[in-house]
């Protein structure tokens, strides 16, 4: 086994143990069992549509012009890096690269032009920071939403220890992400910083083209609104008093948290996330994890079907 991915096991176990000693371990399962399984499916659900939303951004990120049964290829892989994340060790780090080679060679062999690993895996990049932007956005109306309804008074919880500085990384994430709008101002900025070539300074600008592109605004925006609602119903399933608005507000931060690759099965790092956030809410700590790993039980539930479905379809070719 190679070194690093044992001090990532190791690492993402020194986490699950970390986390569990700060919870009674009894409570929190007892809340995962009693969940309620109509408002879960509805979570199930919505994950799974984000996902496919998350399909078509990546699609639009790409530099060819993706037709036919490709697309079907972007779907297949994508969700065999959702099964990769719900089995290793790693995070999204492990499906990223999965889907990555897989989508470089398949498009390689269909002649597509461009599509090494580098070009790819920078398109899943993209596809994340986008993600995470849309998010972040959403995040921000959410919070002014809050602030609309309850009143300049309830602004006081923003400013809570650390959740200030979480603001304001959203607030500079967002505003840096809605300059790439600026077409001129990118242009400049790009020559005076970087200083690239002809041939780098192209790659840049269509990407940035991409980046901003209406289907892909419209496919990210979409997909992390579906998300953020199945996080905050994966709470409702347990009957959390937790609202819409500050659910959407902090789930950015939780899935920061979600992408640092030190997790077992998509488990670890994602609930110690929601633990540093949602202890905001006053929320019981078996409650907030129960609920992390509830909403991680819809990623792995799609993972294990992905699984099914593709061993019977292996079946019926053999």
């Amino acid at each position: 086994m190679p070194k690093l991915l044992i001090i990532r096991v190791l690492l993402s176990s020194a986490i699950l143990i970390a986390l569990f000693v700060q919870v009674q371990v009894e409570e929190v399962f007892k809340y995962v069992i009693e969940l309620q399984l109509e408002i879960f499916f509805l979570a199930i659900c919505l994950n799974f549509f984000g996902n496919c939303f998350c399909v078509l951004r990546w699609i639009g990120l790409q530099k060819n012009k993706i037709t036919g049964g490709a697309y079907l290829q972007f779907f297949q892989v994508y969700f065999e890096g959702i099964t990769a994340n719900t089995v290793l060790p790693g995070g999204i780090l492990g499906g990223d690269l999965i889907r990555t080679v897989r989508i470089s060679k398949y498009l390689s062999v269909k002649n597509y032009k461009d599509v090494s690993i580098r070009s790819i895996g920078l398109s899943v990049i993209l596809e994340r920071i986008h993600g995470l932007w849309a998010l972040s956005f959403i995040g921000l109306v959410a919070a002014v939403t809050y602030l609309t309804i309850n009143g300049r008074e309830s602004g006081a919880f923003f400013y809570d220890g650390l959740l200030k500085y979480y603001l304001i990384f959203m607030v500079i994430f967002t505003l840096l992400a809605l300059m790439t709008f600026m077409k001129k101002f990118v242009h400049w900025v790009t020559l005076k910083t970087f200083q690239p070539t002809n041939k780098t300074l192209s790659k840049i600008i269509f990407y940035l083209k991409k980046f901003r592109s209406r289907d892909v605004l419209l496919y990210s925006f979409v997909s992390q609104l579906l998300f953020g609602l199945s996080f905050f119903f994966c709470y409702k399933a347990l009957d959390v008093n937790i609202t819409l608005n500050m659910c959407l507000f902090l789930v950015p931060g939780i899935f920061i948290f979600a992408a640092i690759p030190f997790s077992i099965a998509g488990f670890g790092t994602r609930e110690a996330g929601s633990l540093f956030f949602l202890v905001y809410l006053n929320l019981p700590f078996e409650q907030i994890v129960a609920g992390s790993i509830v909403f991680g039980l819809t990623a792995t539930i799609q993972g294990l079907f992905f699984v099914v479905l593709n061993l019977v379809m292996f079946k019926k070719q053999g």
